[in-house]
């Protein structure tokens, strides 16, 4: 498996692959929020525990089985899930290292499929408890849906269901 992170922010056209198997299956416990569906979480090769540690700036690799539901969206609405981490706690003013930091899926809701994505996170510099989080949603481009959630922006702030981990940063 090549773990090589790739640069933080970088935006990739995720192909959706019929081989995944569902991710709505019962037999996993599954993490959903809004219009996606997480399971089957590994960070850094390890089944997601409750609270896991790691080293300011460290780059974590994540890998899951990712799927949409989008009853009632026509077939031409297009597509983002996001990644990034929140404070546990909340933010502080002059954070730095948080908000979206990976587009996993940009795709037309026709073209979804289950997938499995793998991504990168940079821990941010400062010690503290992070949420892992995504969100998912529908603007334009990857970059628009990056852009609404960042250090200086929560318009896309994804609710605590959205949490796939907890990590201790210290």
């Amino acid at each position: 498996m090549d773990m090589q992170p790739v640069e933080i922010n970088e935006v990739r056209e995720i192909q959706p692959s019929a081989n995944v198997e569902c991710p709505y299956s019962l037999n996993e416990k599954s993490i959903q929020s809004n219009l996606a569906v997480f399971r089957n979480i590994r960070i850094n090769g390890e089944k997601v525990v409750d609270v896991l540690n790691a080293k300011p700036g460290e780059i974590i690799f994540v890998t899951a089985d990712v799927g949409l539901h989008l009853a009632g969206f026509g077939p031409y609405v297009i597509n983002q899930i996001i990644v990034g981490l929140e404070p546990t706690d909340g933010r502080v003013m002059g954070m730095k290292g948080i908000g979206a930091q990976q587009c996993i899926l940009n795709a037309l809701t026709q073209d979804v499929r289950p997938f499995q994505a793998s991504f990168t996170l940079r821990m941010p510099d400062r010690p503290g408890k992070y949420d892992v989080r995504f969100n998912n949603t529908m603007e334009y481009t990857p970059k628009d849906a990056l852009s609404h959630w960042s250090e200086t922006s929560e318009w896309l702030l994804p609710p605590k269901e959205g949490t796939i981990a907890t990590i201790n940063v210290e």
